[in-house]
Order: C-alpha cells, then sequence, then structure tokens
C-alpha cells in the first residue's frame, strides 16, 4: 500500500518489476485514480488494485437532475469523448451547495448558510450526505462505511477496486471488494485477482 503520485508511481512500478518483485497483491490510492496512469504502465499495470469513491455502478442519484451514476458518467463521456474518472464525485459539492442555498434563511448572509449546511441531510450522487448524524470520528474501534466523521465532514462509501484490461477502454475499474461499504448497495463485480 503506498501514497504515490502518478509519474512516480509509474517508475517505482516499472524498476519494481525489472527488478524481479512479484506481489500477490499490490494496492495503490493516489497513484491508480485516473486510467491514464495504467496506459503509461501498460501490462505491468493491469492487476493493481485502488480505493474507489466513485464509479458509475453505485446506485445513487443526483439530487439536482435525478440522473443515476451510470447517466451521469455516460453524459460526461458523451460531452467529452473520455472515459469517466473517479473525481466526478465532487459534482456532490454542487448538489450540497444548492440544497444550502435553497434552505438559508438568507442566501445572502453567510452565516445562515452555514446554519444550513450544518443540518444537510442529502441524497447525492455519492451517496447520503448526513450532517445531522452524530459526529464518529474515526479512530479505534475502527468503523467502515459512510459517516459524519467530523462536524464538517461525512465520509461517503468506499470500495475496493482493481483495474484490469478493458473491453470499451484500455484499462477499466472492475469492483472487488465492499468490506468497507457493506449495506450500501454498491455491487461487487468479481473477485480480486492475483497479479500475474
Amino acid at each position: 500500500v503506498g501514497m504515490f503520485v502518478p509519474p512516480d508511481f509509474t517508475t517505482f512500478w516499472k524498476q519494481a518489476v525489472q527488478q524481479g518483485w512479484k506481489p500477490k497483491v499490490a494496492s495503490f490510492g493516489k497513484a491508480l485514480l485516473f486510467p491514464q496512469s495504467l496506459e503509461a504502465l501498460g501490462d505491468i499495470g493491469s492487476g493493481l488494485t485502488t480505493e474507489v469513491w466513485w464509479t458509475p455502478f453505485h446506485p445513487f442519484k443526483s439530487s439536482l437532475n435525478g440522473e443515476t451514476c451510470q447517466q451521469f458518467a455516460d453524459e460526461f463521456t458523451r460531452r467529452t469523448g473520455g472515459q469517466w474518472t473517479q473525481p466526478l464525485l465532487h459534482f456532490i459539492v454542487f448538489e450540497m451547495a444548492v440544497d444550502a442555498l435553497k434552505r438559508a434563511t438568507n442566501p445572502e448572509d453567510k452565516t445562515a448558510i452555514l446554519e444550513a449546511i450544518k443540518t444537510t441531510k442529502l441524497e447525492t450522487i455519492g451517496g447520503l450526505i448526513d450532517f445531522t448524524a452524530p459526529v464518529d470520528p474515526p479512530g479505534p474501534p475502527w468503523q467502515t462505511g459512510p459517516r459524519h466523521v467530523h462536524e464538517n465532514v461525512y465520509k461517503t462509501p468506499q470500495v475496493g477496486g482493481q483495474w484490469r484490461k478493458g473491453t470499451k477502454y484500455p484499462y477499466e475499474l472492475v469492483i472487488v471488494t465492499d468490506a468497507a461499504a457493506k449495506g450500501v448497495g454498491i455491487p461487487v463485480q468479481d473477485k480480486v485477482q492475483p497479479l500475474a
């Protein structure tokens, strides 16, 4: 497990493979966020695992336009010609902003907006955001799943994914575990496969 930026990881992984390092499973977060990172690695990237914040397969809908995650990703692809990426999750920032401004007693007063944010309970394209839930900070005993971890932070569900050679794109992200998001309804598509 590691936290590399993509160019550093590409260099590290290529050199590790050249040196004969062959772990059965390797998981990296930041470095494997975008499919272009896998394309830079080529075949030696297939099978790497990563945390997954959001996919078109998540069972949520936008509070703004009612689109499912799949519809949202398809629209992104239609408009850009590119493959969907996990940062599409950040559309929830706009969902939360619109919701808070609608509920604020005075949308031009920062205190009124802050009070509206504090009472946010909203189904979004990234799942439920519930600032009305009790704060449940991270730490022992370790909790999994979505929850209100700090006064102004709500943790959305994360699952585990594995990059594999794709059928539509050179590399595609497959959900291989929902251990940290049980009961949320995010479909596991396959079991994790060992690195080749």
